[in-house]
């Protein structure tokens, strides 16, 4: 991205709300057709999103114990590690929120 301008930290941020949203296990067909519509909206939101998708390959493609150990090193101090933290931490909650409301829905019903 040296010879693209920055993202800004409001279009990241969007990415990563948008992407936790579509990877809830209750994603509505509304809210994806919102984040398509976002990701259309301006080249620089689609850049987000494949800059999102990029680095959950990546994520995807490493063992969970290298990953983690690259998350807690002191050196991963950047935006995008700060970010990519945050996501995680995100994520992790939105699981645990999902698992809850389904437990819960189950013991109702």
């Amino acid at each position: 991205m040296s010879d693209k301008k920055r993202l800004s930290p409001t279009v990241r941020t969007s990415a990563a709300q948008w992407w936790v949203a579509l990877n809830d296990v209750s994603v509505s067909g509304k809210t994806r057709r919102q984040c398509a519509e976002w990701r259309m909206a301006h080249p620089d939101h689609e850049r987000a999103w494949q800059a999102l998708e990029s680095m959950h390959k990546t994520l995807r493609s490493m063992p969970a114990v290298a990953v983690r150990a690259a998350l807690e090193t002191p050196s991963a101090s950047s935006r995008w590690w700060r970010c990519l933290r945050v996501m995680a931490g995100v994520i992790a909650v939105v699981v645990v929120v999902a698992c809850v409301l389904s437990l819960l829905l189950q013991s109702i019903g």
